[in-house]
């Protein structure tokens, strides 16, 4: 009899579900080091250098390598392209704005 009730109530006990998997996608900081020496080796135009130094810079500040990500973003990436302060396609120049002088109304 007492064999008998085992039986039912482990047949009645739900069988453990099995946790959620949960999937993680991303890049490693790795890729982005990659990505940003590709563009090196093959001389990237300015804004692909910046786009590829800024990523990994943001990939290390995420990671809390903040003086390795300041590192990254200054003098070698500043310095890296003779043509660094050549106009980009679709960019403007508002470099000029430290020139604006500010104007007295007549009569005051």
């Amino acid at each position: 009899m007492l064999l008998a009730l085992m039986i039912v109530s482990a047949a009645a006990q739900p069988a453990p579900q099995q946790a959620p998997t949960i999937v993680v996608t991303g890049q490693r900081i790795q890729d982005y080091r990659d990505r940003l020496a590709a563009c090196l080796a093959r001389h990237c135009p300015t804004d692909e250098d910046a786009d590829a130094t800024l990523a990994l810079a943001e990939a290390l500040l995420i990671e809390g390598e903040y003086r390795e990500s300041r590192d990254i973003v200054q003098a070698p990436s500043l310095s890296r392209s003779p043509t660094s302060t050549a106009p980009m396609p679709g960019c403007r120049t508002i470099s000029a704005l430290p020139t604006t002088r500010a104007v007295r109304p007549s009569g005051s």
